[in-house]
Formats: structure tokens, C-alpha cells, sequence
């Protein structure tokens, strides 16, 4: 990235540094200091805001045992000289010999500064086997120790020393006595954490489903977002119990960010036939939701099916760009009609309490809902009807459809990049904008083009080494079968299954944790056309990416090159503003009679709706 970024860029490497080491994980940890060390010189105002960082980091480094001491020293040195003329903090410049000295802060080696990330696994403790009939005790905690039998359990990752919501759901096999909703606290050492209670009763015999398995899930919240859980498989006499699925690590670093204003997590319901999901709501605007409320959310049809068909309308040939933004509307308003009546009611009493939340963050076991697509529309008493913008239009919306029970990455910076960009055969098929696309990502954020673009040479540049940001610019379609297909060059293709499939693709973005956006364009396009509904948004999500920007219709090439050039260079301006306020503004002039074009609307936004560079 050219060397007029602002500070963000620079703390914001740092802060990940920090958070490898506090993890156990300092080879992720270098990696973010060689990138913030390759961005060059700092201003006086970028060494200010760092030195205080840099300071924690030496210390960190001086007490890693498996790197090399003249390969620390000097990685200490250089960042050393990073900021050598910062006034901020005189006693660094002067600091003794790496690894003399007190730790910063009043550290000690066994024990993580207060407020640092730690990484705790959660359980369930209760006694095994239940009676049907019986009444019993759910503890909830965190500790340091691996999940125990019949647990599925996804690590919570958080500052030390603050406090999380633990939600607690059950399969119908179970009824809670007590309140829902506990709050703990994440312990800055590593042994038990004081366990939240919940009292329960098993069903009576008879009302017991056996067509699914008992379960007992806690569900954690910080600030707003979701943040981990545990799931255990229950033993009721009587019953046969199934096991446990093995669980998957957090992959996700949560950083310090304010809570969203409106949260909404979706889980499948114990039925997991694609209609049948649990709506959580949560807002700090409305005393009501400050703690978590659950509710049950009933599709008329299977969400894909369901969504096809509203979209189905929109993707047929129209006489021109009004009628197709009409379509769209029209769909707009029926998929709102179709969202959780909780969040319907919520959404209008924030309305009505004039409190409309700045930002809406959705994460979500359901990937085909187009969410920023909604149109909130109500009669009211007096038979008037009011009807807003589009959600993703009035707000900025970050969606995320993650493998685990984590919400998104707040800090994802950009620092190098890859770019996808087919040569096709053939003017039928030629990009008129691929290069100048190109060109901006070489500028600015030291793109490095995979060419040929052919399926080989994208796996092995891609798990090879990885970059920060990987950006698309091809042609794309639809499988029809929950899949999409990017065309390379010599007529291969790429599917979102088959990207699954790379081996190595994984390990790389998990060390990585890039950024993917994905210009799936169409020269000629007579009307929009689905190229995808979940597709390489789930699939590149199941892989590690921090954010996925993705069309859910074919686009303009003209237009799709005028988005990409509005959002990195509002990067390259803006950047603190949030990647899902770029999208809004972009995807505002959909609507707008002046510029009218179904292809802004296209684009959504996978990730955290605060994240930013």
C-alpha cells in the first residue's frame, strides 16, 4: 500500500502482532511486523500513535524461545528505528539490551496483561444420564482445557477481564426454568471461570422427539457480536444418544470495537431443514434488548428456494432500467415480509423510538438471504403506508455466514494483493476495464497478477504464498446447484466446491486471513442474471477469509470497474471508514433516478460492519 496510509494501517499491524502473542502464536505474530515494517517510513503522528505498541512488542520478542536470538534482535532493531524520532515514549529509545529489564505494564511471563486476548474453551457441566421428568443444573464456564466428551465446542477468544452474555438453547427435548440469559466473566488466568447456572427439566417420556438428538448449546456474546459456544449431546434414559461432532478451533481475533447498534444471529433450528431457524436480537438502543432475546424464525419454503423465487422476477429481461429497479423493489419488500416477525417488530420500534441503528451487524448459519436487499414497508392505524429505503441503502450491513458461532474480523489491513484477471479469447468475452482494474490494485496495494489465469496457476500461487487481498476481475455464473463458477482463461473454470478442494488453499488463508472481492462482470449483459446465492462468499469464508465482497447478479463491466475503483481509493482516502459505509454509498445509487443501475445493488458485503483497514 503506497506510504501516504494513514496511522490505522500501521497500529492496526500492530495490534495483530500483539494479539499473536498472546495467543501462543508467534510466527503470525512476525508476519504482521514484517508487513507494518514494509509499509516504510512513519510520520511523526503514525510513530506517536505506534511507539507505545512497539514497546509491548520488544518486550513479547525478548521472551520467545524458538526464534533465533540475531534474527530477533534484529526484527527488534528495525522496529526500533521505525520510530526512533517518536516523543511519545522517551524511555524506549533509551530501553536496555533486549530482554533486560522489568516487563512493560507490570507483566509477568506466566500471566497475560489484563484486558490482553486469551483464548478459553467453554462447557457444559451437568450429570449424565436424565430422566425424563427430571429437574437439573446446567454449569457454564470457561477454562483452559480441551472439550470434554459428547462437547462440540468453538473457543472463545476476548479481552481478559470483561464480560460476556451466555445465552443458553435447547433441542425441544428440555424446557429452561430459569432466565435464558447470564453474564460471566473471561478470566485473565487460565484456570475455571466462575460458572453460570441454569435450571432445566427433561420433557415427560412421551413428549420426547426421537427423530433428533438432545442438545444443550450456550451461546456467547461480546459487545453485541457473537463470540463462541458449546454444544453438548445429551443422555436421556430411554433414548439413544448420538455423538458429538468434532468442533474447529476460533479462528477469528476479536479486536477492541464498539458494539453494533442492532445485531441479529441466525442459527438453523434442531429440524436443519434450510426453513426452520432460531433469530437472535440484540441492541444497546432499547433496554429491551440490551440482553439477547431468541426467537423462533419459520420460512415458508426452503431459504434458497425461497429466494430464487423472489429474485426470479428481477433476473427475467425488462424494457429498460426502471422497470428492472422496480422488480427489484418489489423483491425488496416481499423478502422483508419474509424476515424474522421479531426483527420486523424490533426494526419499526427503533423506527418509532426514533433511534435508527448506524450500523447492522448480521451473523448468520442461513447464506442466502440478501438482507440489504429488504424494504421495510407497514400500514399503519390510519391506513397510511410507509415504506423506507432499502436496508442496505439506509445502513451499512455486514453479513457473515461463518463456519463457527464467531462474528467477523474489525481490523483487516490491506498491505499486498493478488490479482485474478483472465485473458479471455475472443472480443466477445474481452474485460474492457480488466486492465485499468489491475493497474489501480498495482498501485496501490502492490498487487502481484496471477497469470496465466488458469485453474494450476491460481492453486499454486495462492498456497504458495499468501497476500492480504485477493481481487477478481472475470466473468461468472451461476451452477444452479448452490455452486458458482468464475471463467478463466484456455475455457477453465473455477467452482466455489472446487475451491474447497485446493490442497493447502486452507493452511494459507488461515495464516493470512486475506480479503476477497470478487468483480464477476458480464460484457453485453442484457439483464441480470444470478452468478451465485452463498457460492464463493461461503466458500471462502469456510476457508479463513476476514471479508468477502461479492455479486449476487451478473454485472456491468463498465460499472462493476467504477465500484472497485470507489472502494479502494475511499480506502486509500477513508481509511477509517468502514469497508460496509463504502458498499452503502455504492449501493445507494442503485435507487437513485440519476444513476438507476441494478448493478450497485449487486455487491454484498461479507464481514464485520465496523471493520475497517
Amino acid at each position: 500500500m503506497s506510504e501516504d496510509r494513514a496511522s490505522p494501517t500501521h497500529e492496526s499491524l500492530l495490534r495483530q502482532a500483539l494479539v499473536g502473542f498472546a495467543l501462543g502464536e508467534p510466527e503470525r505474530s512476525i508476519q504482521y511486523l514484517e508487513a507494518f515494517l514494509a509499509l516504510g517510513p512513519l510520520s511523526a503522528e503514525q510513530e506517536t500513535a505506534c511507539a507505545p505498541y512497539i514497546r509491548e512488542i520488544e518486550w513479547r520478542l525478548a521472551h520467545v524461545s524458538d526464534i533465533p536470538s540475531p534474527a530477533r534482535n534484529l526484527l527488534i532493531s528495525r522496529l526500533r528505528l521505525s520510530i526512533a524520532n517518536a516523543s511519545a515514549d522517551p524511555d524506549l529509545r533509551s530501553a536496555p539490551e533486549f530482554g533486560e529489564g522489568e516487563p512493560p505494564h507490570g507483566h509477568s511471563e506466566e500471566a497475560l496483561p489484563s484486558g490482553g486476548l486469551v483464548r478459553r474453551t467453554p462447557h457444559l457441566g451437568f450429570d449424565a444420564p436424565l430422566q425424563p421428568d427430571a429437574l437439573f443444573k446446567v454449569q457454564v464456564y470457561l477454562d483452559t482445557q480441551a472439550a470434554q466428551a459428547g462437547e462440540d465446542s468453538e473457543d472463545v477468544v476476548l479481552p481478559a477481564g470483561t464480560q460476556v452474555q451466555v445465552h443458553l438453547t435447547v433441542s425441544s427435548h428440555f424446557v429452561v426454568l430459569s432466565d435464558v440469559v447470564r453474564t460471566m466473566t473471561v478470566n485473565a488466568t487460565g484456570g475455571p471461570s466462575q460458572a453460570c447456572s441454569f435450571e432445566l427439566a427433561v420433557k415427560p417420556a412421551n413428549a420426547l422427539r426421537v427423530d433428533v438428538p438432545p442438545l444443550i448449546t450456550a451461546l456467547f456474546f461480546h459487545n453485541g457480536r457473537p463470540s463462541g459456544k458449546v454444544t453438548r449431546m445429551v443422555s436421556i434414559t430411554g433414548l439413544a444418544a448420538a455423538a458429538a461432532p468434532l468442533g474447529r478451533p476460533a479462528r477469528v481475533e476479536l479486536q477492541r470495537c464498539r458494539t453494533p447498534d442492532l445485531c441479529i444471529a441466525i442459527r438453523a433450528a434442531e429440524a436443519n431443514d434450510g426453513r426452520q431457524f432460531e433469530c437472535t436480537l440484540s441492541t444497546p438502543l432499547l433496554d429491551a434488548y440490551k440482553v439477547p432475546v431468541t426467537t423462533a424464525w419459520n420460512l415458508p419454503g426452503v431459504a434458497e428456494q425461497l429466494v430464487r423465487g423472489y429474485m426470479q422476477a428481477f433476473t427475467r429481461k425488462q424494457p429498460g432500467p426502471g422497470a428492472l429497479i422496480a422488480e427489484l423493489r418489489g423483491a425488496g419488500i416481499a423478502l422483508f415480509d419474509a424476515a424474522p416477525k421479531s426483527f420486523r417488530n424490533l426494526f419499526w420500534e427503533l423506527v418509532d423510538a426514533k433511534k435508527p441503528p448506524r450500523e447492522i451487524c448480521i451473523v448468520s448459519e442461513e447464506p442466502y438471504v440478501p438482507w440489504e436487499l429488504m424494504i421495510p414497508r407497514r400500514k399503519r392505524t390510519n391506513g397510511e403506508v410507509e415504506m423506507r429505503k432499502p436496508l442496505g441503502v439506509e445502513f451499512p450491513i455486514g453479513r457473515w455466514i461463518p463456519p463457527d458461532f464467531v462474528a467477523g474480523r474489525t481490523r483487516i489491513p490491506l498491505t499486498d494483493s493478488y490479482v485474478i484477471a483472465p485473458k479471455y479469447a475472443g472480443t466477445r468475452l474481452v474485460l474492457a476495464f480488466s486492465d485499468a482494474e489491475q493497474a489501480l490494485l498495482t498501485h496501490d496495494f502492490a498487487a502481484e497478477p496471477i497469470s496465466p489465469a488458469t485453474f494450476a496457476q491460481i492453486a499454486e500461487k495462492l498456497t504458495s504464498a499468501g497476500r492480504s487481498l485477493v481481487h477478481f476481475v472475470c466473468h461468472g455464473k451461476d451452477g444452479g446447484d448452490g455452486r458458482q463458477v468464475l471463467q478463466l482463461e484456455n475455457g477453465e473454470e473455477l467452482s466455489s466446491s472446487q475451491l474447497l478442494g485446493i490442497e493447502g488453499l486452507e493452511r494459507t488463508f488461515a495464516r493470512k486471513r486475506p480479503f476477497v472481492f470478487i468483480n464477476a462482470c458480464e460484457v453485453g449483459r442484457g439483464t441480470a442474471a444470478l452468478v451465485g446465492l452463498g457460492g464463493f462468499a461461503t466458500s471462502f469464508i469456510e476457508l479463513g477469509a476476514s471479508a468477502v465482497i461479492a455479486p449476487l447478479w451478473s454485472v456491468k463491466d463498465g460499472i462493476a470497474h467504477q465500484v472497485a475503483e470507489t472502494f479502494y481509493n475511499t480506502i486509500k482516502l477513508e481509511p477509517n471508514t468502514p469497508f460496509a459505509e463504502i458498499m452503502r454509498r455504492l449501493r445507494a445509487k442503485a435507487y437513485e433516478s440519476s444513476s438507476a443501475e441494478d448493478t450497485y445493488a449487486a455487491y454484498c458485503f461479507y464481514g464485520d460492519p465496523c471493520a475497517t483497514c
